[in-house]
């Protein structure tokens, strides 16, 4: 077959979702599949095909777009700078994605809603959409405004509908929905209204040999003799929260001065939390090691794996913490209650509990904290875990058969549902956004309308 899997954040990129397109194009091709990857390019400025070359500026479309989305023609669009900002980014996206051509493709599998809203309006009526969700926008975006009430958006604002609305009416776009935990799954249904059967779950895999080989390999970093080393991959920016992690450090640090702490990554953030580890007096015992390409070297250097995100799905590097054979120390946001068992392969603390947080990682720190794992107990553990259900290759080899079975459904079903789905006045929400054109055929504009994470942070570039 040949498979389509695009995304609207920007590709390629350092972050989960890349790399599970990464992972999933080069097992799919080992399938015998032919993969290509559509996104936005890394200065989200054009929509591209990333391993084919093609590309589309945006430029030569928002002329166009403004023209004709303007506050007179689409007044719901117009009603707040967010969803203006997303409706024309998903719109860049659609006409792009007609202008490359979908007809060629066997099968679609979008990695977020934006781009399964989009590429579900111009895709051909028989093409099966599988959509995979990696994290709640809508959650993202509700924290974002409540904590920057100067914005002026709460429960009956347009702009806080919208992103709930998106998430609906992409799920209803799909003919498949996998989420990688229940905790996404629930969400979709309690806050956007889909139905439970159009939503399934399984969690991601993970290629153990290639990261025992990375593992391996190791890293010239080398521990401070007698400190254990707390680690923490993240992107430095708010949702991952390591700005909760400095200020439970702090905490620790009044209990136990026997640790240093490892922050592996990079963001926007980073000048503002190194000003706070200084604040905080932690200069000496938290080291900003930034981007870094073996984490798995750097993991088998340490004793602890922190993670205190204020919203995470089933983050990889939870993954590859317990391949490591690490204890975690994780918050209760998102999905990760799902992904460590508490006083067995980790510990949980509540999300934004820095004393409660600095407390737990106490305990793990201590001599009668959590061990180091081996890897013939993370084999076990794995066999019984949630997490590790199944690996890299498996997973494709199941999201493959996803696929095979889509495809006879929709053979034996004839023309696709959602084709015809959102030209039904019924679905059609005035409460959140008014159609904008009115259309007559797929090809064109109709009807209304982040690593989620990012979906905030891009807000804010925006304006």
């Amino acid at each position: 077959m040949k498979i389509l899997l695009a995304t609207h954040w920007l590709i390629p990129h350092v972050g989960g979702v890349w790399n599970f397109m990464e992972q999933l194009k080069n097992r799919l091709e080992q399938l015998g599949h032919e993969v290509d990857l559509l996104g936005n390019s890394p200065d989200y400025k054009k929509i591209h095909i990333v391993n084919r070359g093609k590309e589309l500026a945006k430029e030569a479309l928002l002329p166009m777009l403004e023209s004709k989305l303007n506050s007179q023609t689409a007044p719901g669009l117009n009603q707040h700078y967010a969803i203006r900002h997303y409706e024309l980014e998903r719109y860049c996206m659609e006409l792009a994605a007609a202008y490359f051509g979908l007809q060629q493709y066997d099968i679609i599998h979008t990695q977020d809603s934006f781009s399964t809203r989009s590429l579900g309006r111009v895709k051909p009526g028989r093409t099966p959409l599988v959509s995979h969700v990696h994290g709640s926008v809508a959650r993202e975006m509700m924290d974002h405004f409540r904590n920057n009430p100067s914005k002026g958006v709460d429960e009956r604002s347009p702009a806080w509908r919208y992103f709930p609305a998106l998430e609906y009416h992409a799920a209803m776009s799909s003919d498949l929905t996998i989420a990688a935990n229940h905790w996404s799954k629930n969400i979709l249904m309690t806050d956007c209204g889909v139905p439970d059967h159009r939503i399934t779950v399984f969690q991601y895999g993970l290629d153990a040999a290639a990261f025992q080989a990375k593992y391996n390999a190791g890293t010239p970093l080398r521990r401070p003799p007698g400190k254990k080393v707390i680690i923490c991959p993240a992107r430095l920016v708010y949702v991952k929260g390591v700005h909760v992690l400095l200020d439970s450090l702090a905490v620790l640090k009044q209990m136990r001065s026997d640790w240093v702490c490892w922050i592996v990554g990079d963001g926007g953030m980073r000048g503002q939390l190194e000003e706070q580890t200084v604040r905080a007096s932690l200069q000496h015992d938290v080291f900003f090691l930034g981007e870094h390409n073996n984490v798995p070297g750097l993991l088998a250097q340490a004793d602890i794996f922190a993670h205190t995100c204020i919203q995470d799905n089933q983050p990889f590097s939870v993954m590859e913490a317990q391949m490591a054979g690490l204890p975690s120390v994780v918050s209760t946001a998102g999905g990760l209650p799902e992904m460590v068992t508490h006083g067995y392969t980790g510990l949980i603390a509540p999300r934004w509990g820095c004393g409660k947080y600095g407390k737990t990682a106490e305990s793990a720190v201590g001599a009668g904290g959590l061990p180091k794992i081996s890897w013939s107990e993370c084999e076990g553990i794995r066999s019984r875990s949630l997490v590790h259900g199944s690996d890299g290759p498996k997973d494709a080899e199941r999201i493959s058969r996803c696929y095979s079975s889509e495809i006879i459904c929709m053979k034996r079903g004839g023309a696709h549902e959602s084709a015809s789905i959102f030209r039904d006045e019924r679905f059609v929400q005035p409460n959140f956004c008014q159609p904008d054109l009115k259309s007559g055929d797929s090809g064109r504009l109709c009807g209304m309308e982040s690593d989620s994470s990012i979906a905030a942070e891009r807000l804010q570039a925006a304006r």
